[in-house]
């Protein structure tokens, strides 16, 4: 089967980035992908699959790039053996991270009052779902999303947990297992069109009513059923997809091995497996999680999603780089050191600099004014230049008169065209006002201290592998 890769991911990233992100700055998107020949066996059952990796970089925009946020994911198209059409889509993502480059802090306690905003993680990954649906939901009856909960130090990004910036949490497990069962619940009701959606988890050696007591996310949309998605007495082999770093797909090749032994046990079911879960290496010591949502194409999935500007589908990503190349940006990436900003804008500038050399990478800038509602406002924009010149956004109508240009301008191109470069400097002015309007506005709009002697401040958490609780 040949799929079809029109739609640019780092647009739908761009878009949701400056829907969700608060504050006012200049961010740049990097997204790379490649075919790997031949991909990863997802399943022992005969059949036959496309393998597209991918690399996403956010960095701070100034004299020279920061990166602030990278995340890698795997997609593989299954289909039947001798057939080309799409059994199934999964995509594995693999390691979400930060450098702590980036401040949340605002962002969090306005989330907190109840304003949509996120951080730049899971805008991404709002971005990144709503690519993977809108690309497959025609090619495949279902898509599923599936990753594995770990916290760590670092993944993606060498020395990063040197930084004290870096988010740290008293208790890393527990609140990445709320952070993630949050994220992906809020990005399926943020989609449009909205899929069908079943979602799943798993804790491995907590029983159910335990892990719902203390790791369920508060507001959830969704309906989380506990376990895994596969009939308990089924094959693990045929219906469990192996990914690569995956600790399902190690248990499940292991058995295999065994099972083709003149000894060999019998077949893996997927209730053995979930058993053997619990004492493996990654969730021996520590609280993990696999989470798994499924979504199926709704009645109206050949509408165009009304968040995306459609007139933009030319940027494709059709010509895909090859696979070395995707290989030696990974390398340069875990070369790198982020241990402080100085070493971090030297790693950053050094893979910027291949991503821009490389064919068939994309690229999108983004300027960004977002400013929270102060209490007591109406439903008035934030952004809108009529409101009344006492008000908190006033001060952006300020910004868009004295400013030449649009401050939510997404401009997207291929890294090797310079006119993304040159339209982020025609913005350093408006930048310059902004930031310090900006500061008056936070001011002015400083979160009530905190008042309860007995509470502990705030901690900052290590992120890491699908697994940034920023």
């Amino acid at each position: 089967m040949t799929v079809d890769y029109t739609g640019d991911l780092s647009q739908f990233v761009s878009t949701s980035i400056q829907k969700y992100v608060l504050g006012s700055h200049t961010l740049r998107v990097d997204c790379i992908a490649a075919r790997l020949d031949p991909p990863a066996q997802l399943f022992e059952e005969p059949s036959t699959s496309q393998q597209l990796d991918r690399l996403v970089l956010i960095s701070k925009v100034g004299s020279s790039p920061l990166i602030v946020f990278g995340m890698k994911v795997s997609e593989f198209v299954v289909c039947e053996t001798g057939s080309d059409s799409a059994r199934s889509v999964h995509a594995y993502i693999e390691k979400i991270d930060s450098t702590g480059f980036f401040d949340h802090s605002l962002a969090r306690s306005e989330a907190s009052a109840g304003q949509d905003f996120y951080s730049i993680s899971r805008s991404t990954l709002f971005g990144y779902i709503q690519h993977l649906y809108d690309r497959y939901k025609s090619q495949a009856p279902e898509i599923w999303v599936h990753t594995f909960a770990r916290s760590m130090p670092e993944y993606l990004f060498p020395d990063s947990k040197l930084n004290p910036g870096k988010y740290r949490a008293s208790n890393p497990g527990a609140g990445l297992v709320r952070w993630w069962k949050s994220t992906l619940d809020q990005a399926m009701a943020k989609m449009d069109p909205q899929p069908i959606s079943e979602a799943f988890w798993l804790v491995p050696g907590e029983g159910e009513a335990l892990a719902r007591r203390f790791f369920e996310a508060p507001g959830c949309v969704l309906k989380w059923n506990w376990g895994l998605p596969w009939p308990a007495h089924g094959s693990a082999a045929v219906l469990v997809p192996r990914f690569p770093d995956d600790p399902k797909g190690r248990i499940i090749a292991d058995s295999l091995s065994t099972a083709a032994k003149p000894s060999g046990k019998p077949t893996l079911t997927v209730k053995s497996l979930v058993n053997m879960l619990e004492c493996s290496g990654e969730s021996s010591n520590q609280t993990t999680c696999y989470f798994v949502v499924r979504m199926q194409a709704a009645h109206n999935a050949d509408e165009p999603s009304c968040g995306m500007d459609r007139s933009r589908e030319g940027c494709t990503d059709s010509n895909l780089c090859d696979h070395k190349a995707f290989e030696a940006i990974t390398k340069e990436l875990g070369s790198g050191c982020y241990s402080s900003q100085q070493n971090a804008v030297q790693s950053s500038d050094r893979l910027i600099k291949l991503f821009r050399e490389t064919p068939g990478t994309t690229c999108s800038h983004i300027r960004i004014e977002n400013v929270p509602k102060a209490k007591g406002l109406d439903e008035t924009a934030v952004n809108s230049s009529t409101a009344p010149a006492t008000t908190i956004t006033s001060l952006q109508g300020l910004i868009k008169k004295k400013s030449k240009t649009a401050p939510n301008t997404v401009v997207t191109s291929s890294i090797p065209d310079g006119s993304a470069t040159s339209s982020i400097a025609s913005t350093s002015v408006v930048e310059s006002r902004s930031n310090d309007i900006q500061s008056l506005v936070k001011r002015k709009q400083r979160p009530p201290m905190q008042t309860n002697p007995d509470s502990e401040p705030a901690k900052r958490m290590k992120p890491g592998a699908g697994n940034d609780c920023e």
